[in-house]
Protein backbone atom coordinates (compact mmCIF):
# COMPACT_ATOMS: atom_id res chain seq x y z
CA UNK A 1 0.00 0.00 0.00
CA UNK A 2 2.93 2.32 0.65
CA UNK A 3 4.22 1.78 -2.88
CA UNK A 4 0.73 2.27 -4.32
CA UNK A 5 0.41 5.56 -2.45
CA UNK A 6 3.70 6.69 -4.00
CA UNK A 7 2.39 5.65 -7.41
CA UNK A 8 -0.76 7.70 -6.79
CA UNK A 9 1.41 10.76 -6.20
CA UNK A 10 3.41 10.11 -9.38
CA UNK A 11 0.23 9.57 -11.41
CA UNK A 12 -1.52 12.54 -9.83
CA UNK A 13 -4.45 10.21 -9.26
CA UNK A 14 -6.74 9.27 -6.44
CA UNK A 15 -9.03 6.44 -5.42
CA UNK A 16 -12.04 7.84 -7.29
CA UNK A 17 -10.25 7.87 -10.65
CA UNK A 18 -9.47 4.15 -10.61
CA UNK A 19 -11.81 2.06 -12.74
CA UNK A 20 -11.04 -1.28 -11.04
CA UNK A 21 -13.67 -2.49 -8.53
CA UNK A 22 -13.26 -2.52 -4.77
CA UNK A 23 -11.59 -5.73 -3.67
CA UNK A 24 -10.16 -7.37 -0.57
CA UNK A 25 -6.36 -7.86 -0.62
CA UNK A 26 -5.08 -11.18 -1.99
CA UNK A 27 -3.19 -11.75 1.26
CA UNK A 28 -5.68 -13.88 3.24
CA UNK A 29 -4.31 -12.77 6.62
CA UNK A 30 -4.78 -9.06 5.86
CA UNK A 31 -8.15 -9.71 4.23
CA UNK A 32 -9.27 -11.58 7.37
CA UNK A 33 -8.16 -8.73 9.65
CA UNK A 34 -10.06 -6.23 7.50
CA UNK A 35 -13.23 -8.32 7.52
CA UNK A 36 -13.09 -8.95 11.27
CA UNK A 37 -12.42 -5.26 11.95
CA UNK A 38 -15.14 -4.00 9.66
CA UNK A 39 -12.63 -2.27 7.34
CA UNK A 40 -14.17 -1.85 3.91
CA UNK A 41 -12.05 -2.77 0.87
CA UNK A 42 -11.11 -0.03 -1.57
CA UNK A 43 -10.12 0.11 -5.22
CA UNK A 44 -6.52 0.47 -4.05
CA UNK A 45 -6.76 -3.01 -2.53
CA UNK A 46 -7.56 -4.56 -5.91
CA UNK A 47 -4.60 -6.62 -7.24
CA UNK A 48 -4.73 -4.66 -10.53
CA UNK A 49 -4.78 -1.19 -8.97
CA UNK A 50 -1.10 -0.61 -9.79
CA UNK A 51 -1.76 -1.33 -13.47
CA UNK A 52 -4.66 1.13 -13.44
CA UNK A 53 -2.49 3.78 -11.79
CA UNK A 54 0.18 3.35 -14.47
CA UNK A 55 -2.52 3.85 -17.10
CA UNK A 56 -3.58 7.08 -15.39
CA UNK A 57 0.03 8.27 -15.17
CA UNK A 58 0.51 7.61 -18.90
CA UNK A 59 -2.73 9.44 -19.77
CA UNK A 60 -1.66 12.54 -17.85
CA UNK A 61 1.90 12.43 -19.24
CA UNK A 62 0.64 12.11 -22.83
CA UNK A 63 -2.32 14.50 -22.53
CA UNK A 64 -5.03 11.87 -23.04
CA UNK A 65 -8.46 11.72 -21.43
CA UNK A 66 -8.73 9.69 -18.25
CA UNK A 67 -11.30 7.17 -19.54
CA UNK A 68 -8.37 4.80 -20.12
CA UNK A 69 -10.38 1.56 -19.99
CA UNK A 70 -12.11 1.97 -23.38
CA UNK A 71 -10.67 -0.08 -26.25
CA UNK A 72 -10.76 2.96 -28.56
CA UNK A 73 -8.74 5.09 -26.10
CA UNK A 74 -5.40 6.25 -27.62
CA UNK A 75 -3.44 4.49 -24.87
CA UNK A 76 -5.25 1.17 -25.44
CA UNK A 77 -4.74 1.45 -29.20
CA UNK A 78 -1.02 1.97 -28.66
CA UNK A 79 -0.82 -1.00 -26.27
CA UNK A 80 -2.75 -3.19 -28.71
CA UNK A 81 -0.28 -2.29 -31.48
CA UNK A 82 2.76 -3.03 -29.33
CA UNK A 83 1.40 -6.30 -27.94
CA UNK A 84 0.12 -7.47 -31.32
CA UNK A 85 3.61 -6.97 -32.76
CA UNK A 86 5.25 -8.90 -29.93
CA UNK A 87 2.95 -11.95 -30.01
CA UNK A 88 3.29 -12.32 -33.77
CA UNK A 89 -0.40 -13.05 -34.33
CA UNK A 90 -3.70 -11.21 -34.16
CA UNK A 91 -4.92 -11.38 -30.55
CA UNK A 92 -8.55 -11.60 -29.50
CA UNK A 93 -9.39 -8.68 -27.24
CA UNK A 94 -11.79 -9.00 -24.31
CA UNK A 95 -12.46 -7.24 -21.00
CA UNK A 96 -10.75 -8.43 -17.84
CA UNK A 97 -12.57 -8.62 -14.50
CA UNK A 98 -10.68 -5.48 -13.44
CA UNK A 99 -12.23 -3.55 -16.33
CA UNK A 100 -9.18 -3.24 -18.60
CA UNK A 101 -8.88 -4.73 -22.07
CA UNK A 102 -7.08 -8.07 -22.06
CA UNK A 103 -6.19 -10.51 -24.80
CA UNK A 104 -6.44 -14.18 -25.68
CA UNK A 105 -3.62 -15.75 -27.69
CA UNK A 106 -2.33 -19.22 -28.42
CA UNK A 107 0.10 -20.91 -26.04
CA UNK A 108 2.79 -20.75 -28.74
CA UNK A 109 2.38 -16.98 -29.12
CA UNK A 110 2.46 -16.56 -25.34
CA UNK A 111 5.75 -18.45 -25.04
CA UNK A 112 7.23 -16.54 -27.99
CA UNK A 113 6.36 -13.22 -26.34
CA UNK A 114 8.09 -14.24 -23.11
CA UNK A 115 11.17 -15.48 -24.96
CA UNK A 116 11.44 -12.15 -26.78
CA UNK A 117 11.29 -10.43 -23.40
CA UNK A 118 13.96 -12.70 -21.88
CA UNK A 119 16.32 -12.34 -24.87
CA UNK A 120 15.67 -8.68 -25.69
CA UNK A 121 18.62 -6.34 -25.18
CA UNK A 122 16.81 -3.07 -25.88
CA UNK A 123 17.49 -0.53 -23.12
CA UNK A 124 13.80 -0.29 -22.18
CA UNK A 125 13.49 -4.07 -21.91
CA UNK A 126 16.64 -4.27 -19.81
CA UNK A 127 15.23 -1.61 -17.49
CA UNK A 128 11.93 -3.49 -17.25
CA UNK A 129 13.67 -6.76 -16.40
CA UNK A 130 15.86 -5.05 -13.81
CA UNK A 131 12.81 -3.53 -12.09
CA UNK A 132 11.02 -6.88 -12.27
CA UNK A 133 13.77 -8.96 -10.66
CA UNK A 134 14.58 -6.37 -7.99
CA UNK A 135 10.95 -5.93 -6.85
CA UNK A 136 9.73 -9.51 -6.75
CA UNK A 137 7.11 -8.98 -4.02
CA UNK A 138 5.51 -6.12 -5.95
CA UNK A 139 5.17 -8.49 -8.94
CA UNK A 140 3.29 -11.11 -6.94
CA UNK A 141 3.19 -10.72 -3.18
CA UNK A 142 3.96 -12.55 0.04
CA UNK A 143 3.03 -16.20 -0.18
CA UNK A 144 2.68 -15.95 -3.97
CA UNK A 145 4.33 -18.67 -6.05
CA UNK A 146 5.85 -16.38 -8.69
CA UNK A 147 7.55 -14.19 -6.08
CA UNK A 148 8.87 -17.21 -4.17
CA UNK A 149 10.33 -18.71 -7.35
CA UNK A 150 12.04 -15.44 -8.29
CA UNK A 151 13.48 -15.13 -4.78
CA UNK A 152 15.06 -18.58 -5.12
CA UNK A 153 16.53 -17.72 -8.53
CA UNK A 154 18.15 -14.49 -7.28
CA UNK A 155 17.55 -12.19 -10.25
CA UNK A 156 17.86 -14.82 -12.98
CA UNK A 157 14.16 -15.56 -13.43
CA UNK A 158 10.95 -13.84 -14.53
CA UNK A 159 7.72 -15.42 -13.31
CA UNK A 160 4.07 -14.40 -13.31
CA UNK A 161 0.83 -16.06 -12.33
CA UNK A 162 -2.35 -15.26 -14.20
CA UNK A 163 -6.04 -15.77 -13.67
CA UNK A 164 -7.64 -19.17 -14.27
CA UNK A 165 -4.56 -21.28 -13.67
CA UNK A 166 -1.86 -19.63 -15.77
CA UNK A 167 1.84 -19.59 -14.88
CA UNK A 168 4.84 -18.54 -16.95
CA UNK A 169 8.40 -19.04 -15.70
CA UNK A 170 11.22 -17.73 -17.88
CA UNK A 171 14.93 -17.86 -17.02
CA UNK A 172 17.17 -15.05 -18.26
CA UNK A 173 20.21 -15.88 -20.39
CA UNK A 174 23.58 -16.01 -18.63
CA UNK A 175 27.13 -16.96 -19.67
CA UNK A 176 26.99 -20.60 -20.67
CA UNK A 177 23.26 -20.80 -19.96
CA UNK A 178 20.52 -20.18 -22.54
CA UNK A 179 17.14 -18.68 -21.76
CA UNK A 180 14.33 -21.16 -21.12
CA UNK A 181 10.59 -20.77 -20.70
CA UNK A 182 7.86 -22.93 -19.19
CA UNK A 183 4.15 -22.16 -19.58
CA UNK A 184 1.40 -23.92 -17.60
CA UNK A 185 -2.37 -23.59 -18.04
CA UNK A 186 -4.55 -25.55 -15.65
CA UNK A 187 -7.93 -26.77 -16.83
CA UNK A 188 -9.16 -26.81 -13.21
CA UNK A 189 -8.86 -23.08 -12.59
CA UNK A 190 -6.51 -21.16 -10.32
CA UNK A 191 -4.65 -22.95 -7.53
CA UNK A 192 -1.08 -22.06 -6.56
CA UNK A 193 -0.60 -25.57 -5.16
CA UNK A 194 -1.66 -27.21 -8.42
CA UNK A 195 0.53 -24.80 -10.39
CA UNK A 196 3.54 -25.68 -8.21
CA UNK A 197 2.90 -29.42 -8.57
CA UNK A 198 2.45 -29.10 -12.32
CA UNK A 199 5.74 -27.19 -12.60
CA UNK A 200 7.49 -29.80 -10.44
CA UNK A 201 6.12 -32.59 -12.63
CA UNK A 202 7.42 -30.93 -15.80
CA UNK A 203 10.87 -30.13 -14.41
CA UNK A 204 11.26 -33.57 -12.87
CA UNK A 205 10.95 -35.27 -16.25
CA UNK A 206 13.34 -32.88 -18.04
CA UNK A 207 16.90 -34.02 -18.65
CA UNK A 208 18.56 -30.77 -19.72
CA UNK A 209 17.49 -28.15 -17.17
CA UNK A 210 19.37 -24.88 -17.01
CA UNK A 211 21.06 -24.01 -13.72
CA UNK A 212 18.29 -21.55 -12.94
CA UNK A 213 15.58 -24.15 -13.43
CA UNK A 214 17.61 -26.62 -11.35
CA UNK A 215 17.32 -24.15 -8.47
CA UNK A 216 13.58 -23.94 -9.05
CA UNK A 217 13.33 -27.73 -9.12
CA UNK A 218 15.19 -28.06 -5.82
CA UNK A 219 12.94 -25.48 -4.19
CA UNK A 220 9.81 -27.26 -5.39
CA UNK A 221 11.13 -30.60 -4.15
CA UNK A 222 11.70 -29.10 -0.69
CA UNK A 223 8.06 -27.97 -0.55
CA UNK A 224 6.36 -31.18 -1.71
CA UNK A 225 5.41 -32.31 1.79
CA UNK A 226 3.54 -29.06 2.34
CA UNK A 227 1.59 -29.34 -0.90
CA UNK A 228 0.86 -33.09 -0.84
CA UNK A 229 -0.76 -34.60 2.30
CA UNK A 230 1.44 -37.27 3.87
CA UNK A 231 -1.31 -39.89 3.83
CA UNK A 232 -2.14 -39.29 0.17
CA UNK A 233 -0.40 -41.20 -2.62
CA UNK A 234 -0.49 -39.54 -6.01
CA UNK A 235 -1.09 -41.89 -8.90
CA UNK A 236 0.93 -39.98 -11.49
CA UNK A 237 4.72 -39.88 -11.78
CA UNK A 238 7.03 -38.38 -10.66
CA UNK A 239 5.22 -38.14 -7.29
CA UNK A 240 4.78 -41.88 -6.75
CA UNK A 241 7.89 -43.35 -5.17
Amino acid sequence: MEHLTQLCQIAGAGEDELFCPRHLPLDPAIASVMQNSGIRPTRMHHPCSGKHLVHLAACRAQGHGLDYWHTDHPLQKRLALIIGKEVGEKPIWMTDSCGLPTLAITAKAHVNMWERLALGDDAKLQRLKSLWTSNIRLVGGYGRLESDLMEVAKGRLLAKEGADGLLVVSSLPAPGEPAATCLIKLASGYSSTYLALALWSILSTATDLTKTFQLVQEYLRSRLEKWVPGDQELALPPFKS
